[in-house]
């Protein structure tokens, strides 16, 4: 085990972008035959949340509204991919002000064909609220703290062979909270390598094999927990607009807890698996997944995590577009001795049907509803939200940039 101390995120949100930036424009330089683009959007949005907080007990409502800006801008050409993005929301509350936030990102994404290897290269950084980031782990949403996370992973894939592609991947995380001692949210780095190979037994069937190393880390706590993973899946294309991927395996896991004694280690053992569906209509999309992992916490530790995901979208006219995303969590804690205890045990589910009407090619009016429930194994009662937006979208008419990227070509 490390006893090496995380390194503290100090970037800041225009620092990164100004980096990000010089290094796409002196890429962008040294290449010739390039397709420049850039990709503009807004929305503007009203809503109205019974209980803003997802509390157990004393709800509030609140009216709201916010606003979002952003882009992405970058440069392709046959053996070059690189591209930024950035993000400014601004959100404002009725009877609850103490949630008023403003959060912006900034990403970074390069990659480079040199023969048989692809380099890689993302990186961004996020300045959020715990209101919205910790839905997926901790569900710590009831009090407006700002967060910090820095994501940079670079990558190299090789060819070994018409058939087999064999991956390379470093990803470094690294959150930290303001003012959070008394929730409590403790910062953590994480830290995963993985290795993958993917063979393709014919046009249609690729088998895959990857395996992983993960450590986390959490200074504030004392704790630590390393893992070691190794999956077998295979993805599978039903037909030239969908395809399927699934996944199993197992993990094993130390996690270093704290105890007046000193410290103590606790191993355990656990399955892993992914499985998904992505179907693309004349105008619509489909995709279903479920996965189980390990996902790093702000309470000190990782999560035992169970997830499901929906998401679809089709039109019922020229103009109307109906839709619907969905996801579920069901986390354990690893070990309930640990910081977080039983009282990281929770079951999430959101759900969020919407109707969309397009005014011009560029502007979109959207109703949806928000459904989000929440239950504690520490608490008696459930939370339950209900919550409607009414949303304009701006994004300038464009074709998908996925289509011509590095990024998606195996």
């Amino acid at each position: 085990m490390t006893d090496m101390m995380p390194h503290k995120t100090t970037i800041s949100v225009t620092g990164l972008s100004a980096v990000s930036t010089l290094a796409l424009l002196i890429a962008c330089g040294r290449v010739g035959a390039a397709q420049w683009y850039v990709e503009p959007r807004a929305s503007l949005e009203t809503f109205y949340d019974d209980n803003v907080r997802l509390a157990e007990r004393h709800q509030e409502s609140t009216f709201g509204a916010s606003i979002d800006a952003g882009f992405m801008a970058g440069k392709r050409t046959e053996i070059t991919d690189l591209a930024i993005g950035m993000k400014l929301s601004s959100s404002r509350y009725t009877e609850t002000s103490d949630l008023d936030r403003t959060d912006g990102s900034v990403s970074f994404a390069g990659g480079y064909q040199l023969g048989r290897s692809r380099l890689g290269l993302d990186a961004g950084f996020d300045y959020d609220s715990t209101l919205t980031s910790e839905q997926a782990t901790s569900g710590l949403v009831q009090t407006n703290k700002r967060r910090k996370r820095l994501v940079v992973t670079p990558s190299w894939k090789y060819e070994l062979s018409p058939r087999s592609i064999v991956e390379v991947a470093f990803d470094h995380e690294d959150v930290t909270y303001e003012d959070a001692e008394s929730i409590p949210l403790y910062d953590y780095t994480f830290d995963t390598l993985s290795l993958k190979d993917t063979y393709a037994l014919d046009e249609r069937t690729k088998l895959i094999g990857r395996f992983g190393y993960a450590n986390y880390q959490s200074d504030q706590v004392s704790g630590e927990t390393e893992s070691l993973s190794a999956e077998l899946g295979a993805n599978y294309l039903l037909s030239e607009t969908s395809s399927v991927t699934a996944f199993a395996g197992l993990r094993h896991s130390r996690e270093k807890v704290p105890s007046v004694a000193g410290s103590r280690y606790n191993d355990s053992d656990g399955p892993l698996f992914e499985i998904s569906y992505r179907k693309r209509f004349e105008r619509g999309t489909l995709s279903l997944g479920a996965e189980r992992s390990l996902l790093p916490s702000s309470d000190g530790g990782l999560l035992d995590t169970t997830g499901l995901s929906l998401a679809f979208q089709t039109p019922l006219s020229e103009r109307w577009d109906v839709g619907v995303d969905a996801r579920a969590y069901r986390n354990r804690n690893l070990d309930a001795s640990s910081p977080g205890g039983s009282g990281d045990d929770r079951d999430y589910l959101e759900l969020s049907p919407t109707i969309k009407r397009r005014l011009t090619e560029a502007l979109s009016l959207d109703v949806s509803y928000h459904y989000r429930w929440q239950s504690r194994d520490s608490e008696a009662d459930d939370a339950i939200s209900n919550a409607v937006f009414l949303t304009l979208t701006y994004v300038p008419p464009r074709e998908s940039v996925e289509r011509w990227s590095l990024f998606d070509k195996e």
